[in-house]
């Protein structure tokens, strides 16, 4: 009961701490241990070995005896403390590597400490505590706080020792700061701490550091949560003052003996209320207790602010050890906020987790929020799924192809295009040929494509250039400095020729070539495209290709005649033209007179007369 009443205190000073922004998080190394870091008496085993095994190696170079090597293991076994044991190593390691040693000092730690990947990329205590608005303070040399932090929101400042704190603090601590009050990997080594002689100088000798510490606890008098802290270490005790709120959570002890476990707790608890102003919270009997109990303090801190759920949900979501069915449903309970669904995508392509990316793009192509990215434009879903291309595999390809084929993406955005491109190139199963060309067909239907990336596909361009027609679009905008190549496969063609035949476009036949050139800028277009040879026919440059379909057009031959009057066409090419020419066609144009007295000797050859009327009104003389 008494547990209870401290729980429900515990809530509210924390609460009303969050709410001032002064709530101070003590993490120990009791948290970090879960994830395969080592506790101290490992860490220092460790260290003893990694410098022998240095000193070994410059053993010939510096002509040292066993005994240099012999020594380590006489340190390592020896009963002083863990401390007292690096000052030992330090001391010799001076007199092995001289100046050079102060430079080198932090080799094991950076690449023990920060090079190592640790078992688990989450940390299910610090996952639940990184979401709380706090300033963290901590004795662990790992940067596992920041890696939270940074994963579940945008901003984290590392403070690598006390006089960073000092120095570029100011003495002040804020929200979204960690100080790591006994250095880092990346710290200054005059202020990293592990011998007792760093003690000595830290907490003794030199103290204005810490002295800058104490007395903002005294000034802010911060509400402070120890947590994998055994509070062992008096000057971090000595912190905390009498007039503020301090808990901390600790493992109780099981004996089998209830009377005697009760007593200790009440021992335990006693002695550090009086002597330290600290309430504990037993959160259980066993270490593994601990990510649960502070999940369930976490969520019921929440419950007390009025947090709304979007803010676990956003824990959930960027979670790379949480389950793929829970993952959808998280997703999917936030997938009609447009802008909640674009900041969790940029979150994870930030974070660029392996496991995480496959979590999103699973419940990304899945129940609700599929139907959301089928029906709206989210621009960040196609990023994520540009990073993460390599993933897909064949049944997420052919929903990637059915989201496109709905018609609701912006084409003008680079990745649409990039993922597009990936798989027309790859030839996925479900984007073959026929059905690449109905998402052309969709595709080509914004009059705009043609200044998009789309434009690299010439086949799409063709269905434009044919939709382009069938709309009689007279305006396009077209970029200056664009250089598109188009290319009509024969269902462009007969699509074409349908719309070129058609008894109302062939009206238009009836106005000079130079006055459709003017007026309609698709026919421009078209007429560009074949004067610099980028309309292709099946892949083939059209006056080189065998294809005798479109050249059967009234516009297609007006526009061949004018840009042969104007560079002079391949004469295999002309006498092709001249057997489709039907030059008993009073409204051809004036252009055709031109081209008739340069190639009269082929028409003659060809046998083919010019009308009599034609050369009353001007075509030939």
């Amino acid at each position: 009961m008494e547990n209870d009443i401290n729980y429900e205190n515990l809530i509210d000073d924390v609460t009303e701490a969050i709410k001032n922004f002064n709530l101070v998080i003590f993490i120990g190394a009791g948290v970090s241990i879960a994830q395969g870091y080592p506790n101290w008496n490992n860490y220092i085993e460790h260290l003893i070995k990694y410098w022998q095994g240095q000193v070994l190696s410059v053993s010939g170079e510096k002509s040292l005896g066993r005994e240099h090597h012999i020594v380590f293991d006489l340190i390592s076994k020896s009963s002083i403390s863990n401390k007292r044991k690096v000052d030992l190593v330090n001391y010799e390691l001076k007199k092995v590597f001289g100046e050079d040693f102060e430079k080198r000092r932090l080799d094991f730690e950076k690449g023990y400490f920060k090079n190592l990947i640790p078992y688990s990329i989450v940390n299910q205590t610090v996952e639940s505590l990184a979401s709380l608005n706090a300033i963290f303070i901590t004795s662990n040399y790992d940067y596992e706080i920041e890696n939270h932090i940074k994963r579940l929101k945008n901003s984290v400042v590392t403070i690598n020792d006390l006089n960073e704190f000092t120095k570029n603090k100011n003495g002040r601590l804020r929200f979204g700061d960690v100080l790591h009050i006994h250095g880092t990997p990346d710290c200054d080594v005059k202020y990293f701490v592990s011998s007792s002689a760093d003690y000595s100088k830290t907490y003794l000798k030199n103290r204005g550091n810490f002295e800058n510490l104490v007395t903002w606890f005294k000034e802010t008098k911060p509400t402070v949560l120890f947590i994998g802290a055994g509070l062992e270490e008096d000057e971090i005790l000595s912190l905390l003052c009498e007039d503020s709120k301090n808990y901390a959570l600790m493992k109780s002890e099981n004996t089998g003996n209830q009377r005697a476990d009760e007593h200790y707790r009440g021992v335990i608890e006693g002695f550090f209320s009086s002597e330290n102003h600290t309430q504990i919270i037993w959160y259980g009997d066993k270490f593994e207790d601990l990510p649960g109990f502070v999940k369930k303090l976490v969520a019921d801190i929440n419950e007390k602010l009025g947090t709304h759920d979007f803010y676990s949900q956003w824990n959930n979501l960027l979670n790379p050890s949480i389950n793929q069915d829970e993952y959808n449903k998280n997703l999917d309970s936030i997938s009609n906020d447009f802008k909640y669904l674009s900041s969790v995508l940029c979150k994870v392509i930030e974070n660029n987790n392996n496991d995480l990316n496959q979590l999103m793009l699973n419940a990304l192509l899945q129940g609700e929020t599929l139907t959301v990215i089928k029906h709206s434009f989210v621009p960040v879903f196609w990023t994520f799924i540009a990073k993460n291309i390599e993933k897909l595999s064949d049944n997420d390809w052919e929903v990637i192809y059915k989201i496109i084929s709905e018609g609701y993406q912006n084409y003008f955005i680079d990745d649409v295009f990039f993922v597009y491109n990936y798989a027309k190139d790859n030839k996925f199963s479900s984007f073959t040929n026929n059905k690449l060309n109905e998402l052309r067909k969709i595709i080509s239907r914004d009059e705009d494509i043609v200044n998009s990336s789309f434009n690299k596909d010439k086949t799409l361009l063709g269905y434009w250039l044919v939709s382009a027609f069938e709309q009689q679009n007279r305006d396009l905008y077209i970029e200056e400095d664009s250089e598109v190549e188009v290319n009509l496969n024969y269902e462009c063609v007969n699509k074409l020729m349908s719309i070129l035949n058609n008894p109302e476009f062939l009206s238009y036949n009836y106005y000079s070539i130079e006055y459709q050139l003017k007026e309609y800028d698709v026919v421009k277009f078209l007429y560009d495209l074949l004067k610099s040879k980028k309309l292709f026919i099946e892949e083939e440059e059209f006056l080189e290709s065998d294809s005798e379909d479109l050249i059967s057009t009234i516009l297609i031959q007006k526009l061949l005649v004018q840009l042969d009057n104007e560079i002079n066409l391949d004469l295999e090419f002309i006498k092709r033209l001249i057997d489709k020419i039907d030059f008993s066609n009073i409204h051809f144009g004036e252009e055709l007179n031109t081209f008739i007295k340069e190639h009269r000797s082929i028409i003659r050859e060809k046998n083919i007369e010019i009308p009599k009327k034609l050369i009353e009104i001007g075509y030939l003389h």
